[in-house]
């Protein structure tokens, strides 16, 4: 297989793989989801994943409790997929609120879904020359509780991203209502602006990304202060800048718009982190 899926506890070839028309999930949006990166058959970061999946179940009230099946998942997808696609995986898992009946009942199960496929990175390009950045229609609320879960309802983020690619960029920050930069559609931001690393984080409207953690803990032997915030005229004036996710790890960012950011060239901070956290992964940190 060149992929597999998981449903309601049944592995299959992802291509197989389904679900019902009704799932709540297909039709409203509601559930929630990780994604993850297995690194020499070890999951990195495993119990953030977990925790921040909880929280999500939480706020859309959901059993906190499904978390537990969400381990039952991944151990089941890894398990199958490692003699096939190898240690080095790339897993998507899905919580949703299960079939119904009417779109406007209140009923809800639940559905567990997953696929697994072997991990491909960015290309090199993107790490040597750095990516070009735009800004986005879409605004986020800081002060909405969906904002800071990873929840299905994406229709902002995929609509932020064909602006980007219509612009002929790499990605798209969405702004918060107070005007400052929150987050990219996949990936949270960093910049630096006068010897501080901004990161703009959950009060700013951004998701609280399990990569953006482990930098932001690797950045505290740089000696740099750290701020929550980046208006968008700091961005402008950074020294360098980077995004963060699972699937990129640490990726520069050399422009914004129609202009360089710093020098228009990967920064040294951003080489060293990045160098930092792909040690980690690979190190198969659990």
């Amino acid at each position: 297989m060149h992929a597999y899926g998981y449903v309601d506890g049944t592995i299959t070839d992802l291509a197989d793989a389904r679900v019902p028309l009704t799932d709540r999930g297909y039709l409203l949006g509601d559930g929630v989801f990780e994604t993850i990166r297995v690194s020499r058959g070890h999951v990195f970061r495993r119990d953030d994943h977990a925790t921040r999946l909880q929280r999500g179940l939480e706020v859309l009230g959901m059993d906190d409790s499904l978390v537990t099946d969400f381990h039952v998942a991944v151990d089941a997808l890894i398990d199958a997929a490692r003699d096939d696609l190898g240690d080095d995986l790339y897993l998507r898992i899905n919580i949703t609120g299960g079939p119904m009946d009417d779109i406007g009942g209140e009923d809800r199960g639940v559905s567990v879904t997953g696929s697994c496929k072997r991990f491909q990175p960015y290309p090199m390009k993107h790490y040597a020359d750095g990516v070009r950045l735009v800004v986005a229609p879409q605004r986020k609320d800081p002060a909405d509780p969906l904002s800071t879960i990873k929840h299905l309802s994406f229709l902002p983020y995929v609509a932020a991203r064909r602006h980007a690619m219509a612009k002929t960029a790499h990605d798209a920050i969405l702004l918060n209502v107070a005007g400052d930069v929150a987050e990219a559609t996949t990936s949270n931001v960093f910049a630096v602006v006068d010897g501080v690393l901004h990161a703009p984080g959950p009060d700013q409207g951004a998701l609280p990304g399990v990569t953006r953690q482990v930098v932001l803990e690797l950045a505290e032997d740089t000696g740099l202060d750290v701020c929550n915030d980046l208006p968008l005229a700091s961005l402008r004036a950074a020294s360098e800048a980077f995004v963060t996710n699972t699937t990129g790890g640490v990726v520069p960012v050399t422009r914004f718009a129609a202009d360089p950011i710093g020098a228009g060239s990967k920064g040294d901070l951003t080489t060293r982190l990045g160098g930092a956290l792909e040690a980690m992964v690979r190190g198969a940190e659990a």
